[in-house]
Parts: C-alpha cells; structure tokens; sequence
C-alpha cells in the first residue's frame, strides 16, 4: 500500500485534506463485536442477545483474540475485518456506544454497552492525537483510494468478459440461424 500511496500522493493529499477533521485533533481506532436486537424484539428475544454478548466478553476475558472472536461472533459488517471501524473522532458514533468508546484506555475492552442497534464490546487497539492521528487517516485514505481503484478496474475487466462473451454468442446464434 505505500508504493500505491507514494504513486498516487497528489490524490491521496487532495483527499485526506477534505477527511482531515475526522482524524483531528483525536481519534481512537476501534473494534466492536455487535449482537443485534430487533426493533419490537420480545422480551426473551433481548434476554437471548444478552445472553450472547455474555458469553462472547466471557471468551474475550478468557484471552481470545478480540479481533478473532468479532469475526466469529458479530452481526456487524465490519465482522470480517475483525470488528475494525478505524478511527473514530468524537460525534460519529450514538451516545451510548460514543460515551463507552471514549471512557476506554488503549487496549482496554469496555463492558457490555447497550444501543438501538443492540448490544456491543468494544476494544480502543490506540488513541491517535496529532501527527499520528493524521498518519492513521492518510493510512485509512489511502486504503480506501486503492481498493476503489481495484474494484473498479475488477468491474471494468468483467464488463469486457461478459460483452466479449456476450458477442461470442450473438455470432454463433446469427451463425446457426444462416442454416
């Protein structure tokens, strides 16, 4: 990823100074396991999720890996990259989960936080402040250009398969059909 950075500085620079408030002057970079509760769940629905996150901090207090047990466990999108979120400034996140994200130390895992979403543990992996704070959002700018950059010429790449498939077709039906 730092040869692509070093390739595409001009944009990279272009775009992390229009993100730049969202690193600055803090951030934490953070992971979260999230078992959802439905909005109207019942009763033993929520006593079911809660038994759930139990169990899951249990296994983290045990010393699992947090990031292995998110990927596991999570109901979460960010569970295949092992409840990352990246850094997170003050303001983006609910209240609840906000107000327990920022109460943590580096490392620390909170205990079981409550939201409309459901119930979360969160892990604080850093807390960035000025140049490392921007390191990290050129770091997450950059990653985030380039696998764009991949996805589109991925798209790009199938478009012409399936129109050369597409045209392969057509000649061999007109073929069939001249008969």
């Amino acid at each position: 990823m730092d040869a692509w950075a070093k390739q595409h500085e001009e944009e990279l620079n272009r775009v992390f100074e229009s993100q730049k408030s969202q690193y600055l002057p803090e951030c934490r970079r953070l992971r979260h396991v999230l078992v959802k509760v439905a909005e109207g769940a019942t009763d033993d629905e929520k006593a079911q999720a809660r038994s759930k996150i139990d169990g899951i901090l249990g296994r983290i207090k045990r010393g699992e890996d947090f990031g292995q047990v998110a990927r596991e466990a999570s109901d979460d999108g960010s569970a295949s990259e092992g409840g990352d979120l990246g850094c997170v400034q003050r303001g983006k996140m609910v209240k609840p989960f906000e107000d327990a994200a920022f109460a943590l130390g580096p490392t620390e895992v909170s205990p079981v936080v409550q939201t409309q979403f459901g119930f979360h543990l969160i892990k604080a992996d850093a807390i960035l402040k000025g140049a490392d704070a921007e390191a990290e959002g050129r770091r997450e700018s950059a990653k985030s250009l380039m696998t764009k950059e991949e996805t589109e010429q991925l798209a790009a790449e199938t478009a012409k398969r399936v129109l050369a498939a597409a045209k392969g077709a057509e000649s061999s039906t007109k073929r069939w059909l001249k008969r």
